[in-house]
C-alpha cells in the first residue's frame, strides 16, 4: 500500500510539503516535495523542511540561502544518526522572488537526488584527505613526498618479484598480497600520491600494510630508508636462506609467513639485536 501525505503551510516560508512512498514495506524509498513560496530566498534564513514518523521515519531538507547549500537527511526518528546524509548546491542565479519547488528522492535509505523545479542539482563533494608527507624514521630523518613513497614501493616489489609477475596472469594473481599492494600503488601513484576521501577509505588498512611492509623489507634486507631502497638481504642469511626468502614469494600463504618473519626480524633489528635467520 502506498503512503502519500501532503501538510499545508507547515512554515511561514512553505506552501506545502508532500511525502510520497510507493510502498509502506518499503519507508527508505520515495520522494519528499517541498513548495517554498515567493520570496523566502531573498533572506539569509535557513528554511527547514520535514517529515517524521516517530519512530520509524525522518527526513529533512534544510534550503539555507546564505550558504548557498541544501543538506538533505534521513533516517529513523528514534534518536539515532541519520542513515543518509548529502548536500546539494544551489545554483548561483537562482531568482529569489518566484516560488519554487524542491523534491529529494530517497532509495534503500539512501539520498539519491534533489531537484529545483525540475532540474537535478549538483551534490556538494566531500574535501579530500591528502596525505602531504611522512615521517621516515632512520638517519637523518626526512620527510617524503607520498607519491615518492609508493613509487618506491612499487619499484621494491618489481625487484623482488620481478615486474612481468605482476603483468602477466593477473586475475590469478589477483588475491595475492605483494599484487593487492603494487596495484594500490599504481593507483595512488596515479592520483599523485593524494589520498582521496572518502572514496579511498576502504583502502586505508591496505596503505597501512605497505608502510609497514616497506619498513619491515627495508630493515631486513640491509637497505637504505632514507632513500627507500632495497638491501641484498647479505645480513640476514646465507645462500640458503636467501633462496629460501626468494622460493616462497609467488605463494600466497609463504609470502604471509615470510613478512610474519620479517616483521619479527625487524622489530630486534631496530633494538641492535643480531638476527640470523
Amino acid at each position: 500500500m502506498a503512503i502519500e501525505h501532503r501538510q499545508e503551510h507547515p512554515s511561514p516560508e512553505i506552501e506545502y510539503s508532500l511525502i510520497s512512498i510507493r510502498d509502506e514495506n518499503d519507508l527508505g524509498t520515495g520522494r519528499f516535495t517541498t513548495l517554498l513560496k515567493p520570496n523566502v530566498l531573498s533572506t539569509s534564513r535557513a528554511i527547514l523542511s520535514v517529515v517524521v514518523n516517530v519512530p520509524v521515519f525522518q527526513i529533512s531538507v534544510n534550503t539555507n540561502p546564505d550558504t548557498g547549500e541544501v543538506p538533505v537527511l534521513l533516517g529513523k526518528a528514534d534518536g539515532t544518526d541519520p542513515i543518509s546524509r548529502k548536500v546539494f548546491l544551489l545554483p548561483a542565479n537562482i531568482s529569489s522572488v518566484i516560488a519554487h519547488e524542491i523534491v529529494a528522492s530517497f532509495k534503500n535509505w539512501q539520498v539519491t537526488g534533489l531537484e529545483l523545479d525540475g532540474k537535478l542539482l549538483v551534490k556538494k563533494k566531500p574535501p579530500e584527505l591528502q596525505l602531504r608527507h611522512f615521517e621516515i624514521s632512520g638517519r637523518g630523518s626526512d620527510r617524503v613526498n607520498p607519491k615518492i613513497f609508493f613509487e618506491a614501493h612499487e619499484r621494491i616489489l618489481e625487484e623482488l618479484f620481478g615486474r612481468e609477475w605482476f603483468l602477466e596472469d593477473e586475475k590469478r594473481k589477483s588475491s595475492h598480497p605483494a599484487y593487492k599492494s603494487w596495484k594500490l600503488c599504481t593507483k595512488l601513484i596515479a592520483q599523485n600520491g593524494i589520498v582521496k576521501w572518502p572514496d579511498d577509505a576502504q583502502n586505508l588498512p591496505a596503505m597501512a600494510r605497505v608502510i609497514l611492509d616497506n619498513y619491515f623489507l627495508l630493515v631486513c634486507s640491509g637497505g637504505d630508508i632514507s632513500s627507500l631502497r632495497l638491501g641484498s638481504f647479505a645480513n640476514y642469511g646465507d645462500d640458503n636462506v636467501r633462496r629460501r626468502l626468494y622460493s616462497v614469494l609467488g605463494d600466497e600463504n609463504g609470502f604471509e609467513s615470510l613478512m610474519t618473519e620479517l616483521a619479527y626480524s625487524a622489530w630486534h633489528i631496530s633494538k641492535g639485536h643480531e638476527v640470523r635467520a
